[in-house]
């Protein structure tokens, strides 16, 4: 890495570029901290904002020169006052957001209360910070100290460190001389006028909840705490997700003047989320735009169940093979241009089907609607990442993903009343000239969704295509990859095969049937609205995907083993639906905590593709049911594959890989 003299110290540093139009972000380190330390926080940090980023080791840490003496009682007075502002200056930095942790929050706080620099810091956002003396200080710098003696830390600090002992000798040194009782920067609180945002844990051993009270009583500019439950002295580790929202909120400065454009404003923000859910809602009413329709096409057509059933089948595969390669193709081209592109291809194939006179234009149409279907994941979340503000994140993706049941739940009662006055062709003719407009829409919304094209990681080193396969292909992916492909066979079985089996096994009509899966889809959109406040809980995502899907299971093999007036059976999808859309918050969350560092599109479009690759086989299979006469088996089918994605949930590794 990259050295610069700051206070007559050569002082390792390390840059995160970005939009140079937004303002730097400064990160100040823990007392024991590194630039590598900070882990993969930054580059979230990084791609959540669109702000650049400067991480550097102060004197006595990481690769900068060696501490030679012991430190003063007011190193953290003059790393604020002399060797920031040094090194601010020489790399050209001007009203930087200062993020600092532990020590480095203390001295982000001195620096922007101190008033030759106040009027020069756009932010603080400060983790554990240290503003008082407390007894609890030095039990922590005691404990610290006896680890450091008796087990390896010295080793896991050499890691990072080019003299562990020295930095941490001159660190705890420090702490336990009987001068710092005194110690206390409360005074320059006032003088803060910059937003500021405060964040520690409960269980923090360095510290109590009276140093997020005293900033909040004392400093002079808009303040706001998060005291975190099940968290100690490291927020960003520790509870990464809450954390990062928490540090990119306007208050910590990280929205300031000008950025309004890219950083997700109120307005802009439900511009971006409305245009992309309803090209979402658009993706997911042209899957199912077709099967409804199968009775209609199998007389018209002179064809089997079985063989209408592989061009879903065909439909998936194409979407499935092609997804992860559309993921590739938003980081290269753009995610707008892609799913414009994907849009025109899911128009153009639902024509093709709305003219077919014959089975091989419908598999024409498959391949096409299915190559169009496969923009639709990767580029939906890297629009919503890289464009919405992260305190809105999460709902941002509950409206995606109520779009997509809202889309789902519409198709059957449309094609079913459209084909049932001018026949199946005009149903999917139709149902393209719907996409037509969304399509219009994209393209006069276009800048709602242009998000800038980056051929350089977070890190800032080329992209590497191999090593973005070896990361798809560890245990923690590879594992929610599973869990996609069976959710999606279910998905084909209740959504797409689930209106035939009703009507052959309990002899209702098929405007109830449509009904009952309309019900499905609209529990699940309440069920998904629901489960986003279960996310927000803290509840491991692990146990409300197996909870939700074991509720799910219980309510298709009741449909499967009793025989029920048709009149229940909207109330048993529904409450199978809500429960399988609850799951769908804390999914994404599952895919969250499995994805490493910088892999987050090849990660996003993999792990969907699962879903496609579940509806290649499962068409056919299901069709093949319906063909031998074995309609419950469509549901005692659904009860088994959902045990088993209950299990492979259950089994999901509970942490990433870094």
């Amino acid at each position: 890495m990259p050295f610069v003299t700051a206070a007559g110290r050569n002082l390792e540093y390390q840059r995160i570029e970005a939009d140079p139009a937004r303002p730097a972000m400064v990160f100040l380190h823990e007392g024991l901290g590194s630039i590598g330390q900070w882990r993969d926080f930054p580059h979230k940090l990084v791609a959540a904002t669109g702000c650049s980023a400067l991480l550097y080791a102060r004197y006595g840490y990481g690769q900068s020169d060696v501490l030679e003496a012991p430190r003063a009682v007011d190193f953290m007075h003059a790393e604020a006052q002399q060797a920031l502002p040094e090194l601010l200056g020489s790399l050209g930095i001007a009203r930087p957001i200062l993020i600092g942790h532990s020590d480095g929050a203390s001295i982000a706080l001195i620096h922007a209360g101190s008033p030759q620099w106040a009027g020069e810091v756009r932010g603080v956002a400060v983790m554990a910070p240290h503003v008082l003396f407390e007894d609890k200080n030095i039990e922590g710098i005691l404990a610290a100290k006896q680890a450091f003696e008796t087990t390896d830390l010295p080793a896991r600090l050499g890691k990072y460190h080019r003299d562990a002992a020295k930095t941490f000798y001159g660190w705890n040194d420090v702490w336990l001389s009987p001068a710092f009782r005194d110690w206390n920067i409360e005074d320059y609180l006032p003088g803060i006028r910059c937003p500021v945002l405060a964040i520690q844990g409960y269980e923090d051993a360095y510290g109590t909840m009276a140093h997020l009270d005293s900033i909040a009583a004392k400093v002079g500019g808009p303040c706001e705490l998060l005291k975190l439950e099940d968290c100690a002295h490291t927020p960003f580790r520790e509870q990464p997700e809450k954390t990062l929202a928490a540090v990119a909120l306007r208050r910590a400065g990280l929205r300031g003047p000008g950025m309004s454009a890219q950083a997700g404003t109120l307005r802009a923000d439900a511009r971006t989320i409305s245009l992309v859910s309803v090209a979402h809602a658009l993706s997911h009413f042209l899957q199912l735009n077709v099967a409804p329709l199968f009775p209609i096409i199998k007389d018209d057509l002179g064809v089997s169940y079985a063989a209408l059933g592989l061009t879903t089948g065909i439909f998936y595969a194409v979407s499935g093979v092609c997804q992860t390669l559309a993921g590739f193709a938003v980081d290269r081209f753009g995610a707008r241009r892609v799913l414009t592109a994907g849009l025109v291809l899911c128009v153009l194939g639902a024509l093709i089907a709305g003219l077919a006179q014959n089975y091989a234009m419908l598999i024409v149409a498959a391949v096409v609607g299915g190559l169009g279907n496969s923009v639709f994941h990767p580029s939906d979340l890297a629009i919503l990442n890289a464009r919405v503000n992260p305190v809105r994140i999460g709902h941002a993706y509950s409206t995606h993903s109520i779009a997509g049941n809202f889309g789902y739940a519409l198709t059957p009662i449309f094609s079913v009343a459209v084909a049932s006055v001018w026949g199946w062709n005009a149903a999917l003719l139709a149902g393209a000239a719907l996409g037509a407009v969304v399509v219009a829409m994209a393209f006069i919304g276009r800048d709602w969704i242009e998000v800038p094209v980056s051929h350089a990681r977070a890190d800032g080193k080329p992209r590497n295509v191999r090593e973005d396969v070896q990361r798809l292909l560890s245990a923690p992916v590879l594992m929610c990859f599973a869990y996609f492909v069976l959710r999606g066979i279910v998905c084909i079985a209740v959504q797409t095969f689930g209106g035939s089996p009703m009507i052959a096994t309990y002899g209702i009509s098929a405007a109830l049937a449509s009904s009952t899966l309309t019900a499905y889809m609209l529990g699940g959109a309440a069920g998904i609205f629901t489960g986003g406040f279960i996310a927000g809980k803290g509840i491991p995502p692990e146990r409300v995907a197996a909870g939700g899907m074991a509720v799910s299971a219980l309510a298709m093999l009741v449909v499967a083993l009793v025989w029920l007036p048709g009149t229940l059976l909207p109330v048993l999808f529904a409450i199978a639906g809500f429960a399988s859309g609850m799951t769908q918050p804390s999914r994404d969350l599952i895919v969250r905590k499995t994805t490493p560092p910088g892999s987050a599109g090849a990660v996003y479009g993999f792990v969907y593709s699962g879903l496609d690759l579940g509806s290649i086989v499962a068409p056919v299979y299901f069709g093949w049911l319906m063909d031998i006469d074995s309609p419950r088996a469509v549901f005692f089918t659904a009860v088994a594959v959902i045990a088993i994605t209950i299990l492979t949930v259950l089994r999901l590794p509970a942490k990433r890989n870094a």
